[in-house]
């Protein structure tokens, strides 16, 4: 193996290690701040991204599951690690392949439909198969039922902002991090 292919393969995993440290800082700081359990899993998931537009998506796939073992025995609030095992850490990454759907509405659909069994599914595992009673209390009658439509404001407008962060991360912080050839 040439010298520079070496180098090449080197930066790639050093660059795909950095970005997924990054996401597992961001799921830590969830046990720091309470509101952060929400907020803590989106940040994780968009540190990825950099991974998946230059490295591809296999590289960022490896780097989603290295970030999700570890998180799983290192992150203390459990509900962060389920949004971003359950939604948040892969929903960027996969989001490219949705936005093909050429129809509008039917894209629309597709997201807040996998959205909400996404999230559904997330605290279907936590309540029953880890016995979270607390989160099955705090998540009864009405209040649940609004709980899950304000998320689906809050992903509408998180998917609109994933929207505006990839050309800004493309324009400004690409050329930053790996040079004007990056890609």
């Amino acid at each position: 193996m040439r010298t520079e292919d070496r180098s090449r393969k080197s930066r790639r995993v050093a660059t795909g290690g950095l970005f997924a440290a990054l996401s597992l800082v961001f799921l830590f700081s969830a046990a720091l701040l309470p509101i952060a359990t929400y907020l803590a899993p989106i940040l994780a998931g968009l540190a990825l991204l950099p991974v998946a537009l230059e490295l591809g998506a296999a590289t960022a796939l490896i780097a989603f599951c290295a970030v999700a073992l570890l998180a799983v025995f290192l992150v203390p609030d459990v509900e962060a690690v389920a949004m971003f095992l359950g939604f948040f850490g892969w929903y960027p990454l996969l989001r490219g392949r949705l936005q093909r759907f050429r129809i509008a509405p039917m894209r629309w659909i597709a997201k807040f439909l996998l959205f909400n069994l996404a999230i559904c599914a997330a605290y279907g595992v936590l309540i029953f198969v880890f016995s979270m009673q607390a989160i099955a209390q705090e998540l009864r009658g009405i209040y649940g039922i609004a709980l899950l439509l304000l998320g689906n404001v809050l992903f509408f407008f998180y998917d609109r902002m994933l929207e505006r962060v990839l050309p800004a991360y493309t324009a400004r912080l690409r050329p930053r991090l790996f040079g004007q050839n990056a890609r």
